[in-house]
């Protein structure tokens, strides 16, 4: 019995032994894998320094950040803000907003966190890495004026010629945002290297900013080799502009570093969306036969009520795309694929009805997917994947490709242009066949020079495209609130942090091939801090004259019955109540308000006063009517890059402070009067006129009755 007892006693205690080092092997696993985050986070790993902050903060009241994850929540955050709040208020612990904000800072100084993050991101590249493409295109923003009371400075101006535009009393309002980005062509960063609000800009002013950017970039130590952007004619004219000759050149002398050339070209993907548009839109004759896009409208009647369909991706927005679904390039360049080819080819060889003669429109669309595909090289295992040697990485100046961008293709497109002509046809466009043999050309003759003079082993071509900036123009449209449209205050908040952090976030639904995601080696970049200056601002005479009456209260009456004299008299008694809650002075009031109430010109403040209201003097009213006046004065001379109400603040300040309406004896409680004055004055009226501006230039439909279709509203 004994032994069976002790038997059992030590059966017991072997399992219970089990289990205990099962528990050491299971905490021994844990702390291995506590080790292994650790090191990761030491080298930077997003995954790895989020999961490690986590674990860190877990009981912490006050939580202490990397940088690494702060920068991935502003992406997080700026991709899904109803994501990332219920993220922190339900399972991870998160930096707040706050945290995020102070992190990106305020949006002053932006054109010195440009030059600090160029200069940042130049010091850790290799020389060959340092060079680049210069991208340039701009992006549709709403017409809105909007004052920042804490920056005190008006959004919404066109900045193109900041030194000498003021900012007037109708100021003229930006439509768009003129972007330049440099994208690395051996390494992948994307940095905005200037952005310029506009409404017309005129082709010189285009040349001088590019070329001011140009100078930017080679002074912070990139070498531009490239310029891309769309064949729009404004693009044309500053492509002629830069050439000596005037006319069309694919690469011309370098403007900054004269012992280098200077490549031109325009964006592939906007080229194939340009192709695809014209190729649904009407026949062309290539010299055999005909070029259409039936048979393509044909497969999609086809395979519409099929369950399993021939060519999967195919819909509605491949071959009848709204203008919006027209700037999607994917579905561009799915039109020439050869999924596409294959079931035209199929149904063409079997005798389907409706498919005769489709040789020449297969031979179109290879020769247009394979234009793309030989500017769509990636890296150096795509052409492996994909099973496509037009993907593989070029190596050789002698590379087959290379001849058929020179020669095939634009003998193709020339007898497109010829043949459609002679059988009455419309052919391609004069600008998109221009545009695709100067970029076929500009390519070529680019991946040679980069092959032989500047020591590529390989090019990868995708880097040509300007994937980058519209990466970045869908990164601007999420800060602000996925609009398609934005506003400038939006915008320039965008790029701030896109500058600041090094992030560039991009929309499922980006205008893109391929997104650009990109996390900068740079953290957090600060720059020098600059005083905005406020000299040189030129103030006619009469201006001052009316400033000095103020001081002399020699001005005359401005103050009337109406609703205008009103409002001014309401705000009037605002500064009243305010200067009575901020110093506890009877002397600082005494000339300032009345007893009289039910007036025609206090009459506002008395239909809505429940016993705390201010009612001003007719005088102090007449006296403030007078500041808003010269404000506006002022304002017509203001320069757009200075800040209105620290003008405002320097010129009236004195002059109110030594005014006899301020009869008080202490100097500090006048300069006190004079500062809540003219800071309840001038923020609201800046604020007002910035939207009373925006609603005059917004154009409205007053409609009388309900509409039938919801497009009208839109509309």
């Amino acid at each position: 019995m004994k032994v069976n007892r002790l038997d059992k006693q030590n059966k017991l205690k072997n399992q219970q032994l089990q289990k205990l080092q099962l528990k050491i092997d299971n905490q021994t696993n844990q702390a291995r894998i506590f080790e292994k985050i650790k090191a990761d986070a030491k080298n930077n790993d997003p995954k790895a320094t989020f999961l490690l902050d986590q674990i860190l903060n877990y009981n912490k009241q006050k939580s202490r950040w990397s940088e690494v994850t702060v920068r991935s929540c502003i992406a997080w955050r700026i991709s899904s803000p109803k994501g990332y709040n219920y993220g922190k208020a339900s399972i991870l612990k998160l930096p707040s907003r706050s945290t995020l904000e102070r992190y990106i800072g305020n949006g002053q100084d932006v054109t010195g966190l440009i030059e600090a993050r160029l200069k940042a991101e130049a010091e850790v590249l290799q020389p060959v890495e340092r060079i680049c493409s210069l991208i340039v295109d701009d992006m549709s923003i709403k017409e809105k004026l909007c004052y920042s009371r804490t920056e005190d400075k008006f959004y919404g101006l066109e900045t193109t010629n900041e030194s000498s535009q003021t900012i007037g009393k109708k100021p003229t309002l930006a439509n768009k945002m003129l972007c330049y980005v440099v994208h690395g062509m051996t390494t992948k960063y994307t940095i905005p290297a200037g952005y310029f609000f506009h409404r017309t800009l005129k082709n010189i002013d285009f040349v001088n900013l590019t070329l001011k950017v140009m100078k930017l970039l080679h002074n912070c130590g990139f070498t531009v080799l490239r310029i891309v952007t769309d064949n729009h004619k404004s693009n044309v004219a500053l492509f002629k502009s830069l050439s000596s000759s005037n006319n069309l050149m694919t690469h011309i002398q370098h403007p900054i570093e004269p012992t280098i050339p200077l490549f031109m070209s325009f964006d592939y993907c906007h080229i194939i969306k340009n192709l695809r548009n014209i190729f649904l839109d009407h026949d062309m004759h290539s010299g055999n036969g005909i070029i259409s896009a039936r048979f393509l409208k044909k497969i999609y009647d086809m395979q519409h009520k099929l369950i399993v369909k021939p060519v999967k991706f195919l819909t509605r927005k491949h071959i009848c795309p709204t203008n919006l679904e027209k700037m999607n390039v994917r579905r561009a360049v799915q039109v020439f694929s050869i999924e596409v080819r294959a079931a035209i080819e199929y149904l063409g060889k079997y005798n389907n009805p409706g498919f005769v003669d489709v040789e020449e429109t297969l031979k179109f669309m290879e020769m247009m997917h394979t234009f793309f595909k030989i500017h769509d090289v990636n890296d150096k295992t795509q052409h492996i994947r994909q099973v496509n040697e037009n993907s593989a990485p070029y190596t050789d100046i002698n590379d087959e490709r290379l001849l058929w961008m020179l020669k095939t293709l634009p003998a193709f497109i020339d007898s497109i242009q010829l043949c459609s002509k002679a059988n009455k046809m419309t052919g391609l466009t004069k600008e998109t066949a221009e545009a695709v043999k100067f970029t076929a050309k500009s390519t070529a003759e680019c991946i040679k020079y980069l092959l032989e003079e500047s020591g590529f082993f390989y090019v990868l071509t995708r880097a040509f495209s300007s994937d980058a900036v519209e990466s970045m123009f869908s990164n601007v449209r999420l800060c602000g609130g996925s609009q398609d449209a934005t506003d400038a205050r939006a915008a320039h908040y965008a790029i701030k942090q896109i500058i600041k952090s090094g992030l560039v976030t991009t929309s499922e639904s980006a205008n893109v091939y391929s997104h650009c995601n990109h996390l900068s080696k740079i953290g957090q970049i600060q720059s020098s801090k600059r005083s905005t200056t406020e000299t040189n601002i030129h103030i006619p005479d009469s201006i001052i004259e009316e400033i000095s009456d103020l001081h002399k209260l020699t001005f005359v009456n401005t103050i009337f019955t109406d609703i205008n004299s009103a409002s001014v008299a309401f705000l009037s008694g605002y500064i009243c109540r305010t200067i009575e809650e901020r110093l506890e002075c009877k002397n600082c009031l005494d000339s300032l308000l009345t007893t009289a109430k039910s007036t025609p010109l206090l009459d506002l403040i008395y239909l809505q006063d429940r016993g705390k209201l201010k009612y001003p003097t007719r005088s102090f009213t007449n006296f403030i009517n007078k500041i808003i006046k010269i404000t506006f004065d002022i304002l017509e001379h203001i320069p757009v890059n200075h800040h209105p109400r620290t003008v405002v603040e320097s010129l009236l300040l004195e002059p109110i402070a030594s005014s006899a309406f301020l009869p008080c004896e202490d100097k500090n409680h006048k300069v006190m009067v004079a500062n809540l004055m003219l800071s309840k004055v001038l923020k609201p009226i800046f604020a007002n006129f910035g939207y009373t501006r925006t609603e005059n230039v917004t154009l409205f439909s007053n409609l009388t009755h309900k509409p039938h279709s919801r497009k009208v509203l839109k509309l």
